[in-house]
């Protein structure tokens, strides 16, 4: 009989992918280099990370390859925290000085020259969302300091300015009223005034202050005018038949998403909007609808709670001890999203599950398995360890009956052991 010694080694690779454009490559260069060495110094051997060469009209790759999943996805964090950079808020009353309206072309050019020269001098992608208030700056984390610093400051310059809409005859009554008001320049474009001051609490004294001439002038009635400028607008609401201009409404309708103010109603009565109105002032009504669940949500935490799978936007039941999501498939605890854990608490679970993967239990564990499973002969069939035996080495067990050989342990059922212990 001969006996071969071979010993098998297998190993099990996962990876992931972090895709980057080329104009995206272009402006990290140094940065995005010195992230994948760094991660590589860290995380070598267990885990490798490298950039795939470019192809033609295809975007570059980032591939993360390893065992530990842990590390993995530390790796694969940092660099979509890269590629995605950051995102400035802009509150809702600072809105009008870094996304103007049209009719003010200066403010328009002043903000087109800022983020131009930005670019330029930094090296950082600076994206303006409108529908979101925001601005997302992706670089370094030395230049999206620099440059949200700049804009902060621009900010900060600017004053803030509107243009309302009065009547010839009521001019000078408006006028008139506005000139106690500390803080404001007013001048005229038209058969408009401009308002302009660096306190926004101005510019609301001051649109309430015409506002009051305007209602109380007997011979004006508004019926025709927007209820935000008092300009003309021929569109009425389908909601309640208020009068709405197009470049008021798109500014009021984007300010009450981005603020959470859902549902979003008339600015005159209050009255929800319809949603044919709404998509009269939006090219999409994504950004209401994600306001309004996101409305729902806070004020429902106990309730509902968020997919734990990045990226999923499924909401689930939060008071259930386990939930499948029907999008991701992933069977988790809604409320902290580790595997299912009924009858004990979160914190239960995450100090057990930190006690099990702690070095003194694995060593336990494994001396369990060495002790059990290796110096230990046992019954194929059944598991059962024994001590010793006596005599022939075809044994049949005494708990299931199966027959094996107490050489190699080789379950021979159904046949007789008896012929595998002669050869």
């Amino acid at each position: 009989m001969v006996i071969c010694q071979l010993r098998a080694e297998a190993s099990v690779d996962c990876f992931a992918e972090v895709f980057f454009s080329e104009d995206l490559v272009r402006t990290l260069g140094d940065v995005l280099e010195a992230l994948v060495s760094e991660l590589n110094r860290e995380l070598a051997p267990a885990v490798s990370v490298f950039l795939r060469a470019a192809m033609k009209d295809r975007p570059r790759i980032c591939i993360i390859a390893g065992e530990d999943l842990a590390a993995m996805a530390g790796a694969y964090h940092k660099l979509v925290k890269l590629q995605r950079g950051v995102m400035m808020r802009i509150e809702v009353a600072d809105r009008p000085k870094l996304f103007p309206p049209r009719w003010d072309e200066g403010q328009r050019r002043a903000v087109g020259d800022l983020l131009s020269g930005l670019r330029k001098k930094h090296g950082c992608v600076i994206k303006p969302c409108f529908a979101t208030s925001s601005v997302q700056l992706i670089g370094g984390a030395k230049e999206q300091a620099t440059v949200a610093a700049a804009i902060r400051r621009f900010m900060a310059q600017a004053r803030y300015e509107t243009r309302i809409y009065v009547p010839t005859k009521l001019r000078e009554r408006a006028e008139a009223a506005l000139s106690s008001l500390e803080g404001l320049s007013v001048a005229r474009d038209r058969a408009r005034l401009v308002l302009s001051s660096l306190d926004y609490s101005a510019i609301l004294h001051a649109r309430q202050a015409v506002s009051e001439v305007l209602v109380s002038h007997a011979g004006w009635h508004g019926d025709k005018d927007c209820c935000v400028c008092y300009d003309v607008c021929e569109d009425r609401l389908a909601t309640c038949g208020h009068r709405l201009c197009e470049g008021c409404g798109a500014d009021y309708i984007a300010g009450a998403t981005v603020a959470q103010q859902v549902p979003v109603c008339c600015p005159s009565c209050s009255e929800p909007l319809f949603p044919e109105d709404l998509s009269r002032f939006t090219s999409t009504l994504d950004d209401v609808y994600a306001a309004g669940v996101a409305t729902f949500m806070a004020h429902h935490r106990e309730e509902y709670a968020y997919c734990h799978t990045p990226d999923c936007a499924q909401i689930l039941d939060n008071t259930l001890e386990a939930a499948r999501c029907p999008v991701c498939l992933h069977t988790q605890c809604p409320r902290c999203g580790a595997p299912p854990h009924p009858e004990e608490t979160c914190a239960a679970a995450e100090a057990r599950r930190l006690t099990e993967c702690s070095q003194e239990a694995v060593v336990a564990r494994h001396s369990g398995h060495i002790v059990e499973a290796l110096l230990a002969p046992f019954c194929p069939g059944c598991k059962l360890a024994f001590v010793d035996f006596d005599n022939c080495f075809a044994i049949q067990c005494s708990i299931c009956a199966a027959g094996f050989c107490g050489f190699c342990l080789e379950n021979c059922t159904p046949a007789d052991p008896h012929t595998h212990t002669a050869s």
